[in-house]
C-alpha cells in the first residue's frame, strides 16, 4: 500500500491542491510534459516552482503532492523532481528515502545514485527493493556512494556503514570495491598524516577486513594506487591555490605492511590459544617479506603470546622455524585452513583425542581402510542421527543383516576390528601441534 493513500477517508487538502495546480500550471507552460524531451531551461522552471510549493507543505500534503503529480504524469518525472529538490537540500531525507520506497525499482536505484542522501536512508530503500539484480545494483551504486565520499567520514562511520549493508562475501565486484574504500582511507590518512593510523579500527573496531584479506588482496599495493589518484587531486589543488599549497606526507608501503603484519600477530596468537598451532596465511605480500618485516612479525607473535600468558609462554626455537618456513611457502598446508575450521567448536581435550586417533588411522594402512569404508558409506551418518538410546538396538539389528550377508557367501567379518583406540584406560600421547611433540595420557582423562 503507498504510503501516498494511507488514509483513504482523507480528501486532499486546499494546500496539496493548489501546489499540484501550481506546479500543473507551470508544466503545461512548457513545450512538453515529457521529462526527455524537456529543455533544461523548462524543467528547471518546474524544479523551481516545485521547491517552493513544498516548502510550505505538511508530511501528509507533500505526499499528497508526490501522489497527485504521479498520476497526472509520470513516475519518472516524479523521480526527477525528487532527487534534483534533495540535492539543493529542499526536501528531507527521511522524505526522501520514504518516497523511493513506493516509486519503481529501477527509479529506487535513480535516488541512491543521484540524490545525495545518507547511506542509513539508502539503506532503507535498498531494502525495500523486491528484485534480486536490482537490489544487487542499489548496494554497488550505495558502496560507489561511499567511496567517492570516503573522506568526508570516519573510519568508524564507514565501517558501520559497510557493515549495515550485508554484502555478500562470495560477490567479487563489492568486496573488490570495499578494499578500494579501505584503501582510499588510509591513503587519505598518508596524504594527511604520514602514517597508516586507520589500519587497526577497520581490523578490530569495525571488523570489515580482517589482517588476513588486507594480505591476500595485497592491500599495500591497492593503497598505494589510491593514493597517485589522491595526488594527482592534489597537484591541480596546488595549482589553483598557489599561495596556500598543503602539505603533503609520502606513502610508505613498508610502514603500511609491518601495521598489517602486528595485526595478523594478535590474530595469530588468539588461533594458537584455541587450536595448539600457528597457520601463516599465504600470500604474496608474506612470501615477498624482507627480513626486517619477517623479524618484526614474528618478534609481535611472541610479544602478543607473552601478553597472553602473563608471560609463562613464549615462542620455541621450533616455532620459529615453522614460521619462518610457513611465511617462506615451505612447508606443504594444503587443507589445514579446512583443519582449523572443522575443530574451531571442538574443546582442547576433544581436539587432542581427535588428533590421537587420527594418527593412529593414518599411520595403521588397514585401519585406514576400516575408517575409509565406513566415511564412505552411509553407516557413520545414520548412527549419528539415531538417539542414543536407540543405538544398541540399531546395531543389533546391524549384526543380524550382517549374519545374512555372511550366509550368502558375501566376505564380510563377523567382528568389529579391535582397535586400540578403544580400549578405556589405554595410554596414548596427547599431540602438541605446534613442536610436533606428544604427551602421554589417557583417553576420556
Amino acid at each position: 500500500m503507498s504510503i501516498f493513500r494511507r488514509d483513504k477517508s482523507k480528501k486532499t487538502t486546499d494546500v496539496a491542491i493548489q501546489a499540484v495546480e501550481e506546479v500543473k500550471r507551470v508544466i503545461e507552460e512548457q513545450p512538453s510534459i515529457e521529462i526527455k524531451d524537456m529543455d533544461d531551461f523548462s524543467y528547471q522552471k518546474i524544479i523551481d516552482v516545485f521547491s517552493t510549493e513544498i516548502k510550505s507543505l505538511s508530511k501528509e500534503d507533500f505526499y499528497q503532492l508526490i501522489d497527485k503529480l504521479k498520476q497526472q504524469y509520470d513516475e519518472n518525472l516524479v523521480t526527477n523532481l525528487v532527487v534534483d529538490s534533495a540535492k539543493e537540500g529542499n526536501i528531507d531525507n527521511e522524505r526522501v528515502s520514504e518516497i523511493a520506497t513506493n516509486l519503481s525499482d529501477e527509479n529506487a536505484v535513480q535516488v541512491i545514485e543521484e540524490a545525495r542522501i545518507p547511506i542509513a536512508e539508502q539503506t532503507k530503500i535498498i531494502d525495500s527493493i523486491e528484485d534480486q539484480k536490482i537490489k544487487q545494483l542499489g548496494l554497488l551504486k550505495t558502496l560507489q556512494n561511499i567511496y567517492e565520499n570516503c573522506d568526508t567520514k570516519d573510519e568508524w562511520e564507514l565501517g558501520t556503514d559497510i557493515k549495515n549493508l550485508g554484502i555478500d562475501p562470495q560477490n567479487t565486484e563489492m568486496v573488490d570495491l570495499i578494499h578500494k574504500i579501505v584503501a582510499k582511507k588510509i591513503a587519505i590518512g598518508y596524504q594527511e598524516t604520514g602514517g597508516p593510523k586507520k589500519v587497526s579500527t577497520f581490523i578490530g573496531v569495525t571488523g570489515i577486513m580482517t589482517a588476513e584479506e588486507m594480505l591476500q588482496c595485497n592491500l599495500p599495493k591497492i593503497v598505494e594506487q589510491e593514493y597517485e589518484q589522491l595526488m594527482v587531486k592534489a597537484s591541480k589543488r596546488k595549482l589553483e591555490n598557489k599561495k596556500n599549497k598543503p602539505k603533503v606526507f609520502p606513502y610508505q608501503p613498508a610502514g603500511l605492511i609491518i601495521k598489517i603484519l602486528d595485526e595478523l600477530a594478535i590474530d595469530q596468537v588468539q588461533q594458537y590459544q584455541k587450536v595448539g598451532m600457528f597457520i601463516i596465511p599465504q600470500s604474496d605480500v608474506m612470501m615477498n617479506l624482507n627480513p626486517e618485516q619477517e623479524e618484526a612479525f614474528i618478534r609481535a607473535i611472541d610479544n602478543n603470546l607473552k601478553v597472553q600468558t602473563d608471560g609463562e609462554e613464549e615462542l620455541s626455537v621450533l616455532q620459529v622455524k615453522s614460521i619462518k618456513d610457513q611465511i617462506h611457502g615451505e612447508i606443504n598446508k594444503v587443507g589445514l585452513r579446512d583443519l582449523i575450521d572443522s575443530i574451531n567448536h571442538m574443546s582442547p581435550e576433544e581436539i587432542n583425542d581427535a588428533a590421537y586417533l587420527c594418527q593412529t588411522i593414518v599411520s595403521n594402512p588397514k585401519i585406514y581402510q576400516v575408517y575409509k569404508n565406513i566415511a564412505e558409506s552411509s553407516i557413520l551418518s545414520s548412527l549419528l542421527h539415531v538417539p542414543e538410546e536407540s543405538r544398541k538396538a540399531m546395531l543389533k539389528s546391524f549384526g543380524g543383516v550382517v549374519n545374512q550377508y555372511t550366509k550368502k557367501g558375501y566376505f564380510l567379518a563377523t567382528q568389529s576390528p579391535r582397535l586400540k583406540t578403544t580400549v578405556k584406560k589405554e595410554k596414548k600421547p596427547t599431540p602438541n601441534l605446534a613442536e610436533g611433540k606428544f604427551e602421554d595420557k589417557e583417553i576420556g582423562e
